[in-house]
């Protein structure tokens, strides 16, 4: 037994000791808390010209963040980051928190326009520019035509013109 503990490491306590409190390990903090806190609060710290380098090579957690930076440089790096996915710009044209100018870029780039899911989202959102959504209401399927003229949130102007292209396909068969 005297070998033992002769063998045990400086910062092991000798058989029979307990630990204090104050030597054991802290907790790890729980998974939401180590991600969401330090990623936030490290962009906080970055000044305009780090947010805009940090948004073209983000992750997905990044670039969520930053589409809702301030500064609108910093959000269009992040739209135009070359690892979006068509998912997160789909999410992006749903969203009521971005500011228009982005929701603009989103609705003038052909390349997700393809895409039914972001057609749809940006005619649903009430803050895209009217002329993007006028311009898109006609690529939309009869039944979302049909709840878009019913939708309060939209304006008016876009309701109505929903109203009267789902009327004219009625009609015309």
């Amino acid at each position: 037994m005297a070998m033992e503990r002769d063998r045990t490491t400086p910062h092991e306590p000798p058989d029979g000791a307990q630990e204090s409190p104050a030597d054991a390990e802290p907790t790890a903090p729980s998974p939401a808390t180590t991600e969401r806190l330090p990623l936030f609060a490290s962009v906080q710290r970055m000044s305009v010209a780090e947010r805009m380098q940090f948004a073209r090579r983000a992750d997905k957690e990044g670039r969520g963040l930053l589409i809702r930076d301030s500064n609108k440089q910093v959000a269009m790096a992040a739209l135009n980051n070359p690892k979006v996915t068509i998912q997160e710009i789909e999410q992006f044209a749903k969203s009521r928190q971005l500011d228009t100018d982005i929701i603009r870029e989103i609705g003038t780039n052909a390349e997700w326009l393809k895409q039914y899911a972001v057609v749809h989202a940006l005619v649903a959102n009430p803050r895209t520019p009217l002329p993007i959504a006028l311009k898109l209401l006609s690529r939309l399927k009869t039944l979302d035509l049909k709840l878009l003229g019913t939708d309060r949130n939209l304006s008016s102007a876009l309701r109505i013109a929903a109203s009267r292209m789902l009327k004219g396909r009625m009609e015309g068969g």
